[in-house]
């Protein structure tokens, strides 16, 4: 649904975009500090996401796809500072064997102790490894687990950074926001193991 900009005030969004064979897909988070990121703090914040990613979240991640580009943006006004960073080598995942299927993902909450579809935060991960499933409903109880981890490693690496993550609203009540609202995520859960699904990221949608 179109809309004019809302901003954002202090924040910034990370996309972390991969290529699964010749299909594009993209986790998008976004963080706060106490001002407007100017370029070269969004270059440090690209370094931790890309940290993080090398060190933990490769290791969910199917060989067949990789890790290719980080795009950044502060979000105080349109014309904000923005970086589009190209991975000099795309980074692959270390799960071997067979691909999942590209629309199959795995949920994870990401908490911020209030109820509301303005508060609520998901990370749904696809680029799965076949290996990761248990069978054609479930993911299995390492990968579940893993996840969880993964995912609480990226908030400790956030915070010991300097940055807040949050859950961004642009929508309540069936209406935009003229101001964007955010919300401190304080961890994340998975309170089942079961396969999720991302229509948008099956094949000739993702671009």
């Amino acid at each position: 649904m179109p809309h004019p900009f809302i901003p954002a005030p202090n924040t910034a969004s990370v996309e972390f975009i991969y290529q699964n064979g010749s299909e594009i897909n993209e986790n998008v988070i976004h963080v706060q500090k106490g001002s407007p990121f100017t370029l070269a703090q969004l270059q440090a914040l690209r370094n931790t996401c890309n940290a993080w990613d090398a060190s933990t979240l490769n290791g969910a991640r199917w060989s067949g796809a990789s890790l290719y580009r980080i795009r950044t943006r502060a979000l105080d006004t349109p014309s904000s500072p923005t970086e589009d960073f190209f991975l000099p080598t795309p980074r692959p995942g270390a799960v071997g064997g067979t691909g999942a299927p590209l629309g199959c993902a795995f949920c994870v909450k990401l908490s911020t102790g209030l109820a509301g579809r303005s508060f609520r935060g998901r990370w749904y991960q696809g680029n799965m490894g076949m290996s990761n499933i248990l069978d054609p409903g479930h993911v299995t109880a390492g990968f579940q687990a893993g996840m969880v981890g993964g995912l609480g490693i990226l908030l400790t690496n956030l915070t010991a950074a300097g940055y807040t993550w949050v859950v961004t609203s642009f929508y309540n009540g069936g209406a935009w926001r003229t101001t964007a609202v955010n919300t401190p995520i304080t961890g994340a859960v998975s309170v089942d193991n079961v396969l999720d699904a991302q229509r948008r990221r099956l094949p000739g949608r993702g671009h």
